[in-house]
């Protein structure tokens, strides 16, 4: 490896990863609140919603409860992990479990013009923004 080489790898590891690799996109993805819209294409008939901390935070609400969780990697290329939820029932627990399923498959998170799609094991999960209240 040349001298210049090495320089880099050193600047990435004391800067952290994220300092040499792709970043957000400076979208607003951060301020918010995102509404499941759709799984794999069609409509999702209960409520989610996802929001991501620039901490590496995920948090939200399943259709019965809320979630909190991590996300790892470099922009696209995430995968979310650690997510705990709340332990409530209600008539929607198994669009929550599809829904939970869903997100623990995400490989990748990309901002289309329909919005933001996760992708990954699972069915595509297409978020939108949720219109301000």
């Amino acid at each position: 490896m040349s001298g210049k080489l090495w320089c880099f790898v050193g600047f990435c590891g004391l800067m952290g990863v994220s300092a040499c690799t792709e970043s957000v996109p400076d979208d607003g993805v951060y301020e918010t609140v995102w509404s499941l819209a759709s799984v794999d294409g069609a409509a999702f008939g209960a409520s989610a919603t996802l929001n991501l901390a620039e901490d590496g935070r995920i948090f939200g609400n399943a259709p019965c409860n809320a979630y909190v969780g991590r996300s790892e990697g470099v922009w696209p290329a995430l995968r979310f992990s650690s997510i705990s939820v709340t332990r409530a029932a209600c008539p929607e627990l198994s669009a929550e479990q599809a829904f939970l399923q869903a997100m623990a498959g995400v490989r990748s998170v990309e901002l289309t013009d329909q919005g933001m799609l996760l992708t990954g094991e699972g069915a595509p999960l297409l978020f939108r923004p949720r219109p301000a209240e």
